[in-house]
């Protein structure tokens, strides 16, 4: 027999595992987007997008002691609509992105298994990739502001969306020191 509490944790660990997968649900759909027309498609993936980020709201304020809001920072829906990326840029975050898939991947994996059964070992891994990635994104970045190969307000854009994305990362990466956390602790 289960305790209650025994049975809470169960129950926790249940809705972060669906949190975590609606949320790489969610960042399939963007990643869908970047390659995108301004079609039906993309407003239908648009529209997903939106309806994913309320339910993930109420989520996360359920489990707020696991994940963190990281909503902070979106551009307006009318500035967003606006930039367009150079084909580079576009090629750079859709690296970083299976980086970051990848990671949620392993975060899912992990969310799956029992406490003493996770091996935070490709986490770590995976975040060091990311990191390594967006330096390298943002030292193109630099580079390319210098030249001028695109105006301040795309580079500020783009700057943000691997900011962010980086984040992310950190993010996925916490759920997986919590975990670690937990093992250690006698």
């Amino acid at each position: 027999m289960f305790s209650t509490s025994e049975l809470s944790i169960l129950q926790a660990r249940k809705e972060i595992s669906n949190f975590g997968l609606r949320i790489e649900k969610m960042f399939l759909q963007l990643q869908s987007m970047f390659t995108e027309a301004k079609s039906k498609k993309y407003y239908k993936l648009q529209g997903k997008i939106e309806k994913g980020e309320q339910i993930t709201d109420d989520l996360e304020q359920e489990i707020s002691l696991y994940l963190t809001n990281v909503a902070e920072g979106e551009l307006s829906h009318y500035s967003s609509k606006k930039i367009k990326l150079h084909a580079h840029q576009n090629e750079s975050l859709q690296e970083l992105f299976e980086l970051i898939l990848e990671a949620f991947k392993e975060m899912n994996l992990n969310l799956d298994k029992g406490f003493s059964e996770v091996d935070t070992e490709r986490a770590y891994l995976l975040e060091e990739k990311i990191n390594e990635k967006r330096d390298q994104i943002r030292q193109q970045h630099v580079e390319d502001l210098k030249e001028k190969k695109y105006k301040h307000k795309t580079g500020a854009y783009y700057g943000d969306l691997f900011s962010l994305s980086e984040r992310i990362g950190d993010y996925i990466l916490n759920v997986s020191e919590a975990f670690k956390e937990y093992q250690e602790t006698p």
